[in-house]
């Protein structure tokens, strides 16, 4: 249950530092990215189950990856400049530019 919660607050502090940077359609975005992969980590995990105990990795990769994304927004506060060259570079490797 612990784990619940660090997890919630991690993507709640994602959306606040997306709306203080004002970009929370990328905080939006990254919460949704996080859902799918929460999604994939319990089919995962429920597959896996099956045939092996897992105990609580699931809760853990998730909280893992949760903590991932916070890093990701924080640094994006902490150096905005560094973050928009960063997502420059991926727009254009996304449409098959070399940056």
């Amino acid at each position: 249950m612990t784990a619940f919660w660090f997890i919630l607050g991690g993507m709640g502090l994602i959306v606040i530092i997306g709306a203080v940077r004002h970009q929370i359609g990328v905080a939006i975005a990254d919460i949704t990215i996080l859902v799918m992969l929460f999604g994939l980590i319990t089919l995962g995990n429920f597959v896996l189950s099956q045939f092996m105990f897992v105990g609580d990795k699931g809760w853990i990769l998730a909280g893992l990856v949760t903590l991932g994304f916070l890093f990701e927004s924080v640094y994006g506060l902490m150096a905005p400049e560094r973050q928009n060259r960063r997502n420059k570079w991926l727009r254009s490797m996304r449409r098959g530019k070399r940056a």
